[in-house]
């Protein structure tokens, strides 16, 4: 007699197909990620060229309506550098390699000199800050932080004056 051995391969192959597949996305993805942060590296090193030649310019003999043109073009370039750093940061957080700091730093100052910061208070408006903070020194990673904060409030003063953004 003949003995006739049959295994049906159809679900090991899909799942072949569909592992390969998942490693095929994953490599896509992962090569855009690496090509975005390529391109805003080169987008952001002249950028910050052109930032440092107008901080050059606003130390010049310029007049008034010069100096609020440098001014103006000045926030503008480090807005688009913000956006720039926002694109690197999500495709950070995309490939996992986000570098949290572990610093120890006060909330408190960290906030005021944010706040402070005439360009953004010029985007944001009047801003009244209260803490009734208890742990003023913490660790954590300030440059994130501040991030966070200064994300935070430009959404809540962009809200309309009909909502409440507290």
């Amino acid at each position: 007699g003949v003995v006739y051995f049959a295994q049906d391969v159809t679900l090991r192959q899909l799942a072949e197909r569909a592992k390969q597949e998942k490693v095929n996305e994953e490599a896509a993805n992962k090569a855009k990620l690496e090509q975005l942060q390529f391109l805003c590296h080169e987008i952001r090193n002249p950028l910050n060229g052109i930032l440092g030649n107008i901080s050059f310019m606003q130390d010049t003999e310029i007049d008034e309506e010069q100096a609020l043109l440098v001014e103006g073009t000045y926030d503008r370039a480090k807005q688009l550098r913000e956006v720039v750093d926002d694109v690197l940061d999500i495709s950070k957080i995309n490939m996992n390699a986000v570098e949290l700091e572990q610093l120890s730093f006060h909330v408190p100052s960290l906030i005021d000199t944010m706040i402070n910061y005439p360009t953004d208070m010029d985007r944001w408006g009047s801003i009244e800050y209260k803490s009734n903070c208890t742990y003023p020194n913490v660790l954590g990673d300030p440059f994130r932080i501040q991030q966070i904060l200064k994300k935070f409030i430009s959404f809540c003063s962009n809200c309309p004056a009909d909502q409440d953004a507290n």
